[in-house]
């Protein structure tokens, strides 16, 4: 037999990236989308006309988006649980990212913050599918759903920039460009003219 709360914990673990501390962790998981989904919900509201649940409308063309995305971030997901890196199974130095007071490994920062992104991905794919099912037509319903959908829209990029970020500077196969360019104009500014 299942036990209902170890079941439901399990279910709800990608939601632990709400409580990591890291540079940045207000304004890109709470601020802004809390503020964008505030603005377009007000938008959506004085605006009734605003193509929001219609065909080729907000819910349509980004939930064909968001399909997609949950893919890109279960692989990427894959990647960050698979990479062989020293410099993605450290701890920062400085200001590293915190889960219950301790510092974290980009790993593990990585993983959560991609398990994060899956699950609100498809908390949005959902959303988007019940509301063109629906199809409210009431503006209170149109603008908070509205509002709703765009925090998260915003919230999920704001974490994917940051994941990718995250792995583009610090995985060290995806670094090796930047890192032979620097080599070289090094190199050429140290030899005499």
């Amino acid at each position: 037999m299942i036990d209902n709360r170890t079941w439901m914990e399990q279910l709800l673990a990608p939601l632990v990236f709400l409580r990591i501390n890291f540079g940045g962790r207000v304004a890109v998981a709470y601020l802004i989308p809390l503020v964008l989904a505030v603005g377009c919900g007000l938008l959506f509201w004085c605006y009734p006309e605003a193509n929001v649940t219609d065909d080729r409308g907000l819910f349509d063309v980004s939930a064909s988006l968001l399909s997609m995305l949950v893919g890109f971030f279960a692989a990427g997901l894959g990647v960050a649980l698979t990479v062989n890196s020293t410099s993605l199974d450290s701890t920062p130095n400085h200001n590293p990212p915190r889960l219950d007071g301790e510092g974290i490994s980009w790993r593990r920062f990585l993983t959560y913050s991609m398990a994060h992104l899956v699950l609100v991905s498809l908390a949005a794919y959902v959303l988007a599918l019940v509301v063109l099912v629906s199809r409210p037509s009431s503006v209170r319903w149109v603008a908070a759903l509205g509002g709703i959908y765009t925090g998260m829209l915003a919230h999920i990029l704001g974490v994917t920039l940051l994941a990718l970020f995250l792995l583009s500077d610090i995985v060290p196969g995806l670094r090796q460009p930047r890192q032979r360019k620097r080599a070289k104009k090094r190199a050429q500014e140290k030899r005499p003219p």
